[in-house]
């Protein structure tokens, strides 16, 4: 596990950082960064707006797949993939 801490593909533009991992009860626990934003919460700002466009969640939806596949790629799965769990900013980029 400290060897694939360290690798480069927990280091995508489309995944955020990983800073130490641990071990409670025989299950390996990752810590990643705290970012501040989610899809979820983007998507209740811009509701008033009238949602995202075809477009926007074309790009929104192409970020999350290219994250999900790169940690599938090293042999992780992401056990609870949601809005809240998609990391985002007010330019669309997650």
């Amino acid at each position: 596990m400290n060897a694939l801490f360290h690798t480069s593909l927990f280091r995508d533009k489309n995944i955020i950082e990983m800073v130490d991992h641990f071990d409670w009860n025989n299950v390996v626990c990752l810590v990643f960064e705290y970012l501040d934003s989610d899809l979820y919460q983007l998507h209740r700002a811009i509701k008033t707006k009238g949602g995202f466009s075809v477009d926007q969640i074309r790009h929104i939806v192409t970020q999350v797949l290219i994250g999900v596949h790169a940690i599938h790629e090293i042999g992780f799965v992401h056990f609870d993939l949601k809005p809240a769990n998609v990391v985002g900013s007010h330019d669309l980029e997650v």
